[in-house]
């Protein structure tokens, strides 16, 4: 759907004969998605029950884990489902349809649980809100590196830093995320759920913050020949 505030994100999964759709709509201007206020939200969403050991944040002010909230219909509607379960996933934005045939549900999960997670207001995920308006589903490592460091180029020319500019600091980023992965894992765990398709969404994006931090180097020589010849 079109919009001038926001932008609407359909996740369709084709699974068994029945199809289950999510819609992440992502403010424009806040970069927040439409969970980030759920209401009545459930106890294991709250900001004390496992919180990360890297929390930026306070009960407080905060009563409820902002990551948390923006997960919590994810798990009503897919928990049911194994991880291994066999699915079609179509993505539908704007003028564009994305399609991921026969993956398992964990796979197509995993990039729902990253645009939400990005757009959600952690603060450990503000790096990727405005990458998130550029959602790109079912991306490889390779591409989602090569997003990840043009975003944090543009970012650095937009403000004046490009002077400054290192990698390690996208470094510092997904180290900080992995331990967030941990603690929402941690929070999935709490939810008692019935299948295991969201956690190991969880574990995929882990994943990947693990192989960013040491084949970065290898990946960006990688893009580079690409580019110079």
């Amino acid at each position: 759907m079109i919009n001038d505030n926001s932008i609407d994100f359909e996740y369709s999964f084709e699974i068994d004969g029945e199809t289950e759709t999510f819609t992440c709509s992502v403010d424009k201007q806040t970069q927040l998605n439409n969970y980030a206020n759920a209401e009545n939200p459930p106890d294991w969403a709250e900001l004390d029950c496992e919180k990360c050991a890297n929390c930026t944040l306070n009960s407080k002010d905060n009563p409820y884990c902002p990551a948390a909230l923006s997960l919590g219909e994810v798990l009503k509607v897919f928990s049911k489902y194994p991880s291994y379960t066999k699915m079609t996933a179509t993505v539908e934005v704007e003028s564009r349809v994305y399609i991921s045939k026969d993956a398992d549900l964990q796979q197509g999960l995993s990039s729902l649980v990253g645009l939400l997670l990005a757009t959600s207001g952690c603060p450990h995920f503000a790096p990727f809100k405005a990458m998130a308006l550029f959602h790109l589903p079912f991306s490889t490592p390779e591409e989602t590196f090569y997003r990840v460091y043009t975003a944090a180029l543009a970012k650095s020319h937009f403000s004046d830093e490009m002077d400054t500019f290192s990698l390690n600091v996208i470094n510092e980023v997904y180290e900080k995320i992995s331990v967030v992965n941990s603690g929402i894992a941690k929070r999935i765990r709490q939810a008692v759920v019935e299948g295991d398709s969201s956690l190991n969404s969880i574990v995929i994006l882990d994943i990947f913050a693990q192989i960013f931090i040491i084949d970065n180097e290898e990946t960006m020589e990688q893009i580079k020949s690409y580019f110079v010849t």
